[in-house]
Order: C-alpha cells, then sequence, then structure tokens
C-alpha cells in the first residue's frame, strides 16, 4: 500500500545518514529513475535536466548546512563549486550521451566487474585509513 511505500522510503532516506551523502543518494536515485521511467525521450530529458537541477540545489543547501559553521567562506565556497561542476558535468554527459538503452557487448563483464570492484575499493580505501592513522 501506498502508506507503507513512504514509510518505507523515508526509513530508507534516512538509514543513509550514517553513509557517504547522507540524505542526497537516495533522493537522486528517485529523481533520475522517474526521468529514466519516461518512455518519451524529449520528456525524458526535460525530466532528466530537472533531476539535475534539484540535485545540485539539494547539494548546495546540504554543504551549506554541514560546513557553515566548520570551514572558512572561501574554502567552502570552493569546495561547493567543485561538487557543483561535477554534478553539472556528469550531467551534460548523461544528457547528450545516454540513448535509453544498454551497449551491445558482454554485458556479464562489465556486471561481475562492478559488482567485484566496487566493494573491493571500498576495502582497500578502509586499508589505507587504519595504516594512515
Amino acid at each position: 500500500n501506498i502508506a507503507d511505500r513512504k514509510a518505507y522510503a523515508i526509513g530508507l532516506v534516512c538509514i543513509t545518514g550514517l553513509g557517504d551523502w547522507p540524505f542526497l543518494a537516495p533522493l537522486f536515485v528517485w529523481a533520475f529513475r522517474n526521468a529514466y521511467l519516461e518512455v518519451d525521450e524529449k520528456m525524458r530529458r526535460q525530466k532528466t535536466i530537472k533531476a539535475y537541477g534539484a540535485a545540485m540545489a539539494l547539494f548546495v543547501v546540504y554543504e551549506i548546512i554541514l560546513n557553515v559553521m566548520d570551514e572558512p567562506l572561501d574554502v567552502m565556497l570552493a569546495e561547493m563549486v567543485g561538487g557543483l561542476v561535477m554534478i553539472a558535468l556528469s550531467g551534460v554527459c548523461i544528457i547528450c550521451l545516454y540513448k535509453g538503452r544498454r551497449r551491445g557487448g558482454s554485458s556479464f563483464f562489465s556486471k561481475w566487474f562492478f559488482y567485484g570492484f566496487y566493494p573491493l575499493h571500498l576495502l582497500i580505501l578502509g586499508i589505507i585509513r587504519l595504516v594512515r592513522l
């Protein structure tokens, strides 16, 4: 039912408060999933642009809340601009290059490569962090 789904979604967003990009990551996924469910290519592009706009606005609010008391204004603005540039570049790539379908070829390799790569690189980064402490 709808109430259960909303409660589940809110709980999932709250749980992300413990991780990287807290609260933003699930909202970004939801916005982009909503855009790519659109069948009409023109509408999909418009929804994707709106999703990127919302992502950039949320990122700015998040950075301000997170850093307003901890960092000097120039450092906070530099980090914010850097993050916005990366979001914008990913948006240009996706909006201009993605055609709504998978690339041909072997999806077996890329599927299992990334299933292994993601946790493995996090493990390596965690070990590096422990060694540096």
